[in-house]
């Protein structure tokens, strides 16, 4: 949330967003308005993280911007809430899973995987889910939707196999990451067959990346030396890979 004045806290999304139209002035108000009330959410949960919890002040993730902070992070524009002394210790899921219990409106069953999505065979809807428990099948109707929220296939061999173009891998996560999640998806219509695209992407970003940063560098040093004005110039920090030469003629 806010570190205490908004306005430094508006003044870094602003920077963020430079020369671009969104998010919009009135986008970042809501968003730091909703933020502000974090504090009363953890009230309302049962705990005043300023007496019982932390309060971490934090600069931006870009510190060098003008709202950023710089090395003074009591200065800058954040500050992180939690509601115990310790951070790494899931004290924000055990504080919700206590009012969650807590409560006669909401009935919380363990045990209870899921296998299918409840779908309109006409409207294609996602209505539900359907899982089960104690042996028994059951299906629970989605006020509003349902999020899906999966997991991976690292101890799927044929997944790794059809997405990732990994055969004969040894999976390093968590066993019961078998793809489920996936399988449901697929059966409702969602189409995978981009997945290996997608995570090559991921592991060549890097790689690419900062070869064209460094070809950028190279760049505005050469340029530089030979007199030409260069933007950003060969020391500026760099947010993206776009390198701009001032000729100085048509």
């Amino acid at each position: 949330m806010p570190n205490g004045d908004s306005e430094k806290t508006r003044g870094y999304f602003q920077d963020l967003r430079g020369y671009f139209s969104t998010p919009s002035d009135a986008m970042i108000d809501a968003y730091i308005e909703k933020a502000e009330t974090g504090a009363d959410w953890l009230r309302r949960l049962g705990v005043d993280p300023y007496t019982e919890g932390q309060v971490t002040p934090s600069a931006g993730e870009y510190r060098e911007l003008p709202h950023g902070g710089g090395d003074d992070k009591e200065n800058g524009p954040f500050v992180y809430l939690y509601p115990a002394p310790t951070i790494f210790d899931a004290s924000h899921y055990n504080l919700v899973q206590r009012n969650v219990e807590a409560s006669e409106s909401i009935d919380v069953w363990y045990e209870c995987p899921a296998t299918h999505l409840v779908q309109d065979p006409d409207t294609k809807v996602i209505h539900g889910v359907e899982f089960e428990h104690g042996g028994q099948s059951y299906k629970v109707r989605a006020k509003n939707g349902v999020i899906m929220a999966m997991g991976g296939f690292e101890d799927n061999p044929q997944m790794l196999q059809d997405y990732l173009l990994l055969p004969s891998t040894v999976p390093f996560g968590a066993m019961f990451n078998t793809g489920d999640g996936v399988t449901m998806a697929q059966e409702v219509g969602a189409n995978l067959g981009i997945l290996p695209a997608f995570y090559q992407g991921f592991f060549m970003a890097p790689t690419v990346v900062s070869s064209a940063l460094k070809g950028a560098i190279f760049a505005a040093n050469i340029y530089e030396k030979l007199g030409f004005r260069v933007v950003p110039n060969s020391t500026e920090s760099r947010h993206d890979i776009i390198q701009a030469v001032e000729l100085g003629s048509p």
